[in-house]
C-alpha cells in the first residue's frame, strides 16, 4: 500500500518534482532539445484543436516513438513519485529517451536535414563540455552557484535545501566534482601524513574522501601495501580530541558555522591555507592543542610525539598560498 500511494502521489508542482524535472529536461543545457520537444508540443496541440492531419514523420516508425514517448513519461512519472535527494544519476533512464524525442520533433516540425544536423552538432558541443566544466548560464540562474576557487559549482541543494550543505552526491551531475581529488592529493603530496596525523572534516564531509595513501607519493590509492592511513574525525567528534597536532580540511561543499568556533574553544587555529589546481582550491587550516587545554585521557588521545604531518601553510609552493 504504501508503493501505490507513493506512485499516486500528488503535487506535480511541489519543490521535489521541479527539482527532479529541471535535473531531466533542464540542467547542463539539456533546456534546448527540451524547447524543441516543446515547440513541437505546442504545434501538435494546436494543429488536433483544428482537426488538422498529423504529420508525417519522415524515415521513422511512428508506433516505435509512440513506445518511447510512453516510456519516457513513464520514467518522469515514476522517478519524480519517489522523494529522495536531487541527484542526477536517479534520471539517467530519461536522458537516452529524451534525446530520441528531441530529435523525433525536429522531423516532425519539418527542419530540414543539413538544419538537423547543425543542431545536433550544437547540442552534442554544448552536452560534451557541460560534462567537464559547468558554463550553462540556465542552470547557474536556477540553481545558484557555490566557488572552488576561481571556478564555481551548482548548488543543486538550494531548490530544495536539502541535506549537506551545497550538496555531495548533488555534486555529480558532471565530472567536475572529482577535481576534488586532485586538490586532495597535491594537498596530502605537501602535507605527507602518515598513520598518526589527525584529519578533521567538516560535519557531512566524509564521504570517503580520505582512505589510504601512499606511503611515498601520499596520493590516494586502492592498494592494501604500502599505505599509510591518516585518523580522520569529523568536526562533531573533536570535543575531546587530545591530540597536540590536527588539520582541518574546509571542504567547499560544506560550510561550516558551527564547529569551528567550538574547536576554537580548545585549539588554537590558523587561518587557510589554499592549495590550488587548475584554478580550483581547497583549505586548509592548522589546529594546535592548547597547554591550558585538559589533557584527560580519552579515546581520541594521541600522544603528540605520533603526531606526524608537516605544514603545508609554509612551503614556498607555487600552487599553494595563504588567505
Amino acid at each position: 500500500m504504501e508503493l501505490v500511494a507513493m506512485l499516486l502521489r500528488g503535487g506535480i508542482f511541489d519543490r521535489p518534482t521541479i527539482s527532479g524535472l529541471l535535473l531531466m529536461f533542464v540542467v547542463a543545457f539539456l533546456w534546448v532539445p527540451s524547447i524543441w520537444m516543446l515547440v513541437d508540443l505546442a504545434v501538435g496541440t494546436v494543429r488536433h484543436a483544428r482537426n488538422l492531419p498529423a504529420r508525417p514523420l519522415l524515415g521513422g516508425d511512428r508506433s516505435a516513438l509512440a513506445f518511447i514517448i510512453v516510456v519516457l513519461l513513464a520514467d518522469v512519472w515514476f522517478l519524480t513519485r519517489y522523494v529522495t535527494y536531487s541527484n542526477a544519476r536517479y534520471y539517467l533512464p530519461v536522458f537516452p529517451l529524451a534525446l530520441i524525442a528531441a530529435y523525433a520533433a525536429l522531423v516532425r516540425l519539418q527542419i530540414p536535414a543539413l538544419g538537423r544536423e547543425i543542431l545536433l552538432v550544437a547540442v552534442t558541443v554544448l552536452l560534451g563540455g557541460s560534462t567537464v566544466r559547468m558554463v550553462d548560464p540556465v542552470s547557474r540562474k536556477i540553481w545558484g552557484t557555490f566557488d572552488v576557487g576561481d571556478r564555481s559549482f551548482l548548488s543543486i541543494t538550494s531548490l530544495r535545501r536539502e541535506c549537506c550543505g551545497h550538496g555531495r552526491d548533488q555534486l555529480a551531475y558532471n565530472l567536475e566534482f572529482t577535481q576534488f581529488a586532485s586538490l586532495q592529493d597535491e594537498l596530502y603530496e605537501r602535507l605527507e601524513p602518515s598513520d598518526s596525523t589527525v584529519l578533521v572534516l567538516p560535519e557531512y564531509g566524509d564521504w570517503s574522501t580520505v582512505g589510504a595513501l601512499d606511503a611515498v607519493t601520499h596520493h590516494r590509492t586502492m592498494r592494501s601495501s604500502g599505505v599509510v592511513r591518516p585518523r580522520v574525525l569529523m568536526a562533531p567528534d573533536t570535543y575531546n580530541l587530545q591530540a597536540e597536532r590536527a588539520w582541518y580540511i574546509e571542504f567547499p561543499f560544506i560550510r561550516d558555522t558551527t564547529y569551528i568556533p567550538l574547536i576554537a574553544r580548545r585549539f588554537d587555529i590558523s587561518e587557510p591555507c589554499r592549495v590550488t589546481h587548475d584554478g580550483y582550491s581547497l583549505a586548509v587550516r592548522e589546529m594546535r592543542l592548547r597547554s591550558s587545554a585538559a589533557v584527560s585521557p580519552t579515546m581520541a588521545a594521541r600522544p603528540a610525539n605520533e603526531v606526524a604531518g608537516k605544514s603545508p601553510c609554509v612551503l614556498p609552493a607555487p600552487a599553494l598560498s595563504v588567505k
